[in-house]
């Protein structure tokens, strides 16, 4: 049987921003392990390592830019494994 294809960044975190969105606290500390858990799928390398990752504004629907929309920003911290989302006021 053939795995699913992992789906494109935009549709890969939508449920990491639903669950934010619906989320009623200013901060959230997630480890990669929940947020594999949340989206279905594992982090890329790149999402581990790399904090322009969670960050960059480069491209318009990437995952920051997303991310802002609804009113949060996201830290990466990558001793602890885990991504630090704060709500922006």
């Amino acid at each position: 049987m053939e795995r699913p294809k992992r789906p494109v960044n935009r549709l890969l975190f939508a449920p990491l921003i639903a669950f934010l969105a619906s989320h009623t606290a200013d901060k959230v500390a997630l480890t990669f392990a929940e947020i594999e858990q949340i989206i279905g799928w594992p982090l890329s390398m790149s999402a581990q390592v790399l904090p322009s990752y969670w960050t960059s504004s480069t491209f318009r629907d990437g995952l920051p830019a997303r991310l802002r929309a609804i009113g949060w920003r996201a830290q990466l911290q990558v001793k602890e494994r885990m991504v630090v989302f704060r709500r922006v006021h």
